[in-house]
């Protein structure tokens, strides 16, 4: 269980630091966060989701909307579409708040990356410790503890891979999470944030 979580957690985490792979990684969230956004909506008897739909919930998340001819770029691929809009918004922002070079964004977004990652990893790591102090409990249930702990530490590295999505989502584009990037401070969050918006 936990032995395999750590080994996918510092994978993601060697390919920032070690790698230099940070704008992959967050491409790879941002894809799966729209691929999250898109499942969550239902769909017609086509099975495609509404476009009006998928948008309205996508300026709820984020407070950034897809133009038009975006969508059409790709009509095929809702999710590559949401997932380069976002980016493409954010490094606009930061570009727009501080001169940055590329470099210094990569940095950035490796900062913003690894703070959240650990974040979500002690909370994963505490949620583990308090399953396998009470697995012992579903045997008075007649259910084998060893079957039942790897359910649930399933499902809880689902969890843990949802919330470091959402909450880079969170950290680039809502006003309740500052971006915790070196070299950005409150004030400056708050010029990333308000240019997102536009």
């Amino acid at each position: 269980g936990a032995n395999k979580h750590r080994t996918v957690i510092y994978a993601i985490r060697r390919s920032i630091i070690c790698e230099d792979r940070a704008e992959n990684v967050l491409d790879e969230i941002l894809l799966r966060r729209a691929d999250f956004w898109i499942s969550s909506l239902s769909t017609d008897e086509a099975g495609t989701v509404s476009r009006e739909s998928l948008s309205s919930l996508i300026f709820e998340e984020t407070g950034v909307r897809i133009p038009e001819p975006e969508w059409e770029k790709n009509e095929s691929d809702p999710a590559s579409v949401i997932a380069d809009c976002l980016k493409a918004r954010f490094i606009a922002a930061l570009n727009e708040a501080e001169e940055t070079d590329e470099s210094q964004r990569k940095t950035m977004i490796g900062f913003l990356l690894l703070r959240i990652i650990e974040r979500e990893w002690v909370n994963h790591l505490n949620a583990m410790e308090l399953l396998m102090d009470n697995i012992y409990l579903v045997s008075y249930g007649q259910k084998d503890p060893l079957v039942e702990y790897r359910k649930e530490a399933y499902v809880l590295f689902e969890n843990l891979m949802d919330s470091i999505d959402e909450g880079v989502v969170a950290a680039l584009f809502r006003n309740d999470v500052p971006p915790a990037v070196s070299g950005i401070g409150e004030g400056q969050a708050h010029i990333v944030r308000k240019n997102i918006k536009k």
